[in-house]
């Protein structure tokens, strides 16, 4: 059962508008991101992004600091401060030399009715790279708005279309969110997906490329559009005449192997995908099948963002038969939207929204009333929020932000090797506490070729 959230104004878990152009800035390594507003940025940064990213660029002693502030006195008047914007431009430029500008704005400037885009474009005319601007619009805009605006400037930023490289792969809609092994073991593993259909995976966005290399996407024989990269998709695919298809992530055993069915029907393999996906089951499901009876009935709460809820919920209780209580999306559009929205409904017992600290501390003890709890699934965020209500619910990292959780070496998440991955961790985690078990009710269920 679904519930879309109820009038609620305390603390959300759901990643802001700012986080999503930190995690963007972030992912860019010759981008200069500057924001126009007080310290409090940095702050901000400091506090959502360092913990996080250990490995983060953005702001580091041994390297050309990428973020710029304005730093506006807090009880300045807003209007007018253009000039503000571009007199810290031409200091950063004087300092470092970004391929790519990012603008962005408390939303106060918002309210004086003051526009980024026409800083945007006189800061393009005087250093000649691009300068894209990442408009607040709204209050209560969170990561997913700032993601797909900038996705969208991007695209419209490439230059004109390239040469068609052949038997080449284009993935747009991969938020490289740190640069740790979990990231770079999704990217390995999508090349590997890519590689087994004979196609050589160009640098996705976002995945820690610099800007030129981005620009190769433009040059693919076929495009991806993962979710929240529709409109860039678009904007690349009139400038390129590109083939693109629409695709979650690729996620749990049946959602990996219809994505390598989807695009190896796109690419004509059709008549070699049966054996080729059947033999990537095998190898997985013999695995699991070792570690069944640790797995099975165990039952666990999973709070994770609009693109990888779905997936991630499929694989817990498909793959590794484990029982899903509660699923939280991490996401401020509400039910509208959510991808396979009936297959999560399916496999839990309850689906919230947007949750506040108030309501994922509520839905933990609701859920503690149904049965035994084993497990939270979620970023430090819900840690946080459950750690007065809940001390002793043993919490997995995933997701936007850990603090705790730092693989040194790649760790996937997605395809067919993120099944393993996440059977470990579950297994970790379990072995880790003295958290009671579920009780069973029944095998696992496995994903169809």
């Amino acid at each position: 059962m679904s519930e879309a959230p109820p009038r609620d104004d305390t603390l959300r878990t759901t990643p802001s508008f700012m986080d999503g152009v930190f995690m963007v800035a972030g992912a860019i390594p010759d981008a200069l991101l500057l924001y126009r507003g007080s310290s409090c940025i940095e702050e901000a940064f400091r506090a959502q992004m360092i913990d996080h990213d250990l490995r983060q660029t953005l702001t580091r002693p041994d390297a050309p600091n990428r973020l710029w502030v304005t730093r506006d006195p807090y009880t300045q008047m807003v209007m007018g401060t253009e000039s503000e914007v571009m007199s810290t431009a031409d200091g950063a430029f004087a300092r470092i030399a970004p391929s790519l500008v990012l603008l962005s704005e408390l939303p106060r400037y918002l309210l004086a009715g003051e526009d980024l885009r026409a800083v945007a474009r006189a800061l393009q005319k005087r250093h000649g790279v691009p300068v894209l601007a990442a408009r607040t619009r709204h209050l209560d805009r969170s990561y997913e708005d700032a993601w797909e605006v900038l996705l969208a400037e991007l695209a419209g930023a490439c230059a004109e279309a390239p040469a068609v490289e052949p038997d080449t792969l284009g993935l747009l809609g991969y938020l490289a969110h740190r640069s740790e092994g979990d990231v770079e073991g999704d990217l390995l593993e999508l090349a590997r997906l890519a590689g087994l259909l004979g196609l050589e995976l160009l640098p996705p966005w976002l995945s820690g490329a610099p800007w030129p290399e981005l620009q190769r996407v433009a040059a693919c024989e076929q495009l991806i559009a993962l979710p929240g990269a529709r409109k860039a998709a678009q904007r690349l695919r009139r400038a390129s005449e590109t083939a693109a298809l629409e695709l979650p992530l690729p996620l749990s055993l049946e959602g990996s192997s219809a994505w390598l069915q989807a695009l190896g029907e796109a690419r004509g393999r059709g008549p070699h995908l049966a054996e080729l996906i059947g033999r990537e089951q095998e190898r997985i499901l013999e695995r699991l099948e070792t570690v069944a009876d640790r797995l099975l009935g165990r039952r666990v709460m999973i709070a994770a963002t609009r693109e990888w809820l779905p997936g991630m919920v499929r694989c817990l209780t498909d793959d590794l038969g484990l029982e899903v209580d509660t699923a939280f999306c991490r996401s401020r559009g509400g039910p509208e939207g959510l991808p396979e929205q009936e297959l999560v409904e399916a496999r839990v017992e309850r689906l919230l929204f947007d949750p506040s600290v108030e309501r994922l501390q509520a839905a933990v003890e609701e859920a503690e009333t149904r049965g035994p709890l084993d497990l939270l699934i979620g970023s430090a965020w819900e840690a946080r929020a459950i750690a007065g209500r809940a001390p002793e619910l043993p919490v997995l990292e995933f997701g936007y932000p850990q603090v705790d959780t730092h693989p040194l070496r790649p760790r996937p998440h997605l395809g067919f090797e993120g099944v393993l991955t996440l059977a470990e961790r579950v297994l970790e985690r379990l072995s880790a506490s003295s958290a009671p078990r579920g009780r069973p009710r029944g095998g696992a269920r496995r994903a169809r070729s």
